[in-house]
């Protein structure tokens, strides 16, 4: 695995990217999950740990070094997944427009997928959902990116929700989530089965959440 920042342009030309962001905060077993499977169906996924958020507080509670870390050992086996880390180094939040934006200069050839989770999606046949009303550029994306959208508990995508260029990605046992998981640390209850234990290991090493 290595850094985006160490990829050139000339070097691959991959015909699908898979662009996977979120906060990490920690990363978690649903989060491997996620990008092995994309791992063994694309030919390049890019792990994007988000920086600062107007939309998550939470993001601060912990410094980018330690989410660096976290990130780098949850991911550190996958042979085709690689990380940008540009938002964190910098301390900023890119929206997908400008994502998408970024990666297609980079790659140019390429065919580009955003990983969402479903509930992002929902009310978007009465152009309500989460991406009409709070994404920058809300309405274009959702007309014009393509979007991979996995399933999760206590939402049901509906085709009509669905926006124009996407696939529904199913995850059976799907159980995980960083506020989960930090409200477990708070109460000083395990977390074994959410995190696994090279990021486990990170956490108690530096007293984390």
């Amino acid at each position: 695995m290595r850094n985006v920042e160490g990829l050139k342009g000339s070097e691959i030309a991959p015909e699908r990217i898979v662009l996977f962001g979120g906060s990490f905060n920690p990363p978690h077993k649903v989060h491997r999950k996620i990008a092995g499977i994309f791992d063994k169906d694309s030919d390049l996924v890019f792990i994007i740990p988000c920086g600062t958020s107007r939309h998550k507080s939470s993001i601060n509670i912990v410094a980018a070094k330690y989410r660096t870390e976290m990130v780098e050992a949850a991911f550190a086996d996958l042979a085709g997944v690689e990380i940008d880390f540009y938002d964190l180094k910098n301390d900023v939040f890119t929206p997908t427009y400008l994502l998408q934006k970024r990666y297609e200069k980079f790659f140019p050839n390429s065919k580009i997928w955003h990983v969402i989770g479903e509930d992002i999606i929902a009310g978007g046949h009465n152009l309500d959902s989460e991406i009409h009303r709070s994404w920058d550029h809300g309405y274009e994306i959702w007309n014009k990116l393509n979007f991979l959208i996995i399933t999760r508990p206590g939402y049901g995508a509906r085709s009509k929700d669905m926006p124009p260029f996407s696939k529904i990605i199913e995850l059976e046992k799907i159980m995980g989530s960083g506020t989960l998981i930090r409200s477990r640390m708070e109460n000083g209850e395990p977390i074994d089965d959410l995190v696994d234990s090279e990021v486990i290991k990170i956490i108690r090493k530096y007293g984390l959440y």
